[in-house]
């Protein structure tokens, strides 16, 4: 286990590493510039003696003009120094933001920098934060959680889980298409929501599902709630309950809805249109260019529980091999790293 000392060294004499993969954008410069100005060094480089190498810390080198940085020092192998160097970041990147606590910090939060602003807000719209001083926020009456009753909807089976409006199922795929969480969750966006995502992000909304309904969207892609082959059948259940309770309450609110049916049916076929109306023509699912044949399966499902193959069906994701699908199948199809709006289809990074 290498031992670590912290000096203050001038950066001109620190060598970069050769290996270094990550690559650093003028937003990123000029936010790290400004925060180092603001509040002086919170951070230090690493250096691996052993190899005089740095492992960590090439921006904060590359902007350093006055003085001696600070530096971690170590030993390790070249074996090592390539492992730490390849996931250094990637480990840290693996964390999840509680998004209630970093609302709380973000509002207290204050700078002169405009690069740290458009930093800071970034990251608020990619949570799902709303900072509250978003010009396009919906200005009128918002629905809140004491808006949202609790419940007993009309139901087709002996779980009770909800029937769902018929009158309220989606006629088309509303732009713009935006995964639940990309968008400030204060915007109008009329569009289509869609839940395909890590279950934290919509786990509040069972709790609060009012914020969907406050977007003024037009159309959701019922939640997604973690469903796997190991899946107790009663937990299944739960999740199925939950989803179904959720869409018919926004159904409530004028919310079409597209029904999902990105569960395994070879294990969960009985339950996964529960509550679903006979004749139901507006389905979506999650792709995977590794599993093709099981979207190909969810959607003769659909069509078989639609009884016809005339539906609208919406397919998320999953790259070239589902897209090339979608359109032999015609079938509408939305990638994953795409804003799309009316009109085409933009690159968001």
């Amino acid at each position: 286990m290498s031992e670590l000392r912290l000096e203050w060294i001038d950066p001109k004499t620190l060598t970069p590493n050769p290996a270094n993969w990550r690559r650093h954008p003028k937003a990123q410069k000029d936010a790290l510039e400004a925060v180092i100005g603001e509040v002086g060094w919170a951070g230090a480089l690493l250096f691996n003696e052993a190899t005089g190498r740095l492992i960590d810390g090439h921006l904060r080198q590359e902007i350093s003009h006055d003085g001696p940085v600070p530096v971690l020092i170590g030993s390790w192998s070249e074996e090592q120094e390539r492992l730490i160097l390849a996931t250094l970041d990637p480990i840290a990147a693996l964390a999840e933001a509680e998004s209630s606590a970093l609302d709380a910090l973000l509002k207290t939060v204050e700078t002169e920098s405009e690069a740290v602003k458009a930093l800071l807000k970034g990251l608020a719209e990619q949570e799902g934060i709303d900072l509250g001083d978003d010009p396009v926020a919906d200005p009128g009456v918002e629905l809140s959680r004491v808006d949202v009753p609790n419940a007993l909807w009309p139901s087709d089976n002996e779980w009770g889980i909800p029937l769902l409006d018929a009158n309220l199922q989606a006629q088309a795929v509303d732009l713009p298409v935006a995964l639940w969480g990309a968008l400030g969750r204060k915007k109008r966006m009329g569009g289509t929501w869609v839940f395909y995502c890590e279950d934290y992000r919509f786990e509040a909304l069972w709790k609060d599902p009012s914020d969907v309904v406050n977007t003024m969207c037009v159309n959701v892609v019922e939640p997604n709630f973690t469903v796997g082959p190991q899946t107790p059948r009663a937990v299944a259940l739960w999740q199925i309950y939950r989803k179904r309770w959720l869409a018919r309450w926004w159904q409530s609110q004028g919310v079409r809805i597209f029904v999902d049916v990105n569960i395994d049916f070879s294990t969960f076929g009985d339950m996964v249109l529960l509550g679903v109306p006979k004749g139901w023509k507006a389905y979506a699912t999650r792709g995977y260019s590794e599993r093709i044949e099981y979207t190909v399966m969810e959607y003769e499902v659909a069509c078989t529980h639609a009884e016809t193959d005339a539906i609208l069906f919406l397919l998320y994701g999953g790259g070239k091999a589902c897209q090339k699908l979608a359109q032999d199948r015609g079938w509408v199809w939305i990638s994953e790293h795409m804003d799309t709006k009316q009109g085409g289809i933009v690159e968001d990074g």
